[in-house]
């Protein structure tokens, strides 16, 4: 076994008892239950009432965290919705970098651009690079130097940078 997979072995500190129904957790694991998918992943993992078998432990921790993760990003996406200014501006980070989600400019934009109304200075200076790049969007270096701006009196100071080398470029 490499060493970076015994220390995700040592690092689990729950003991899945061999007492545990091996038909019920493989029953339910496979019809998408998360706890269920970890808790067999850990009996593969570590050879408790199982042969040890890396390879499915893999599959099934990481169909367990996956799921983790579509239920993360639900709640974030339920907080963005509701206002949560820093819910907006990580799912425009999910969508613009495609993290945990298909890259979409076109969501990114739209998510950075509800937390840059509430003065999030950091969605302003996301859109004033993606506008001055022209990533995702028609390169508009006037749109771009008023959220650079915008993030600048914010104190975001790599905003104001960004918005000084733009000086030199005329609209």
């Amino acid at each position: 076994m490499n060493n970076f997979l015994l220390e995700i072995v040592e690092s689990i500190d729950t003991d899945v008892s061999q007492d545990v129904d091996f038909n019920f957790l493989q029953e339910h694991a496979y019809k998408g239950n998360m706890y269920a998918q970890y808790n067999l992943g850990v009996m593969y993992l570590k050879g408790n009432g199982v042969p040890q078998d890396y390879k499915e432990a893999c599959k099934l921790l990481k169909m367990a965290a996956m799921q983790d993760l579509v239920e993360a990003f639900n709640l974030l996406q339920m907080s963005a919705k509701q206002g949560l200014v820093e819910a907006q501006y990580n799912l425009g980070l999910m969508y613009q970098y495609g993290e945990g989600v298909s890259q979409s400019y076109k969501d990114a934009i739209n998510w950075y651009r509800k937390a840059a109304k509430q003065e999030y200075a950091e969605a302003q200076y996301s859109l004033g690079v993606m506008y001055g790049r022209g990533v995702g969007v028609n390169r508009d270096i006037k749109k771009a130097r008023s959220f650079l701006r915008k993030a600048c009196d914010n104190g975001h100071r790599g905003a104001c940078a960004y918005y000084i080398s733009l000086e030199g470029i005329y609209l």
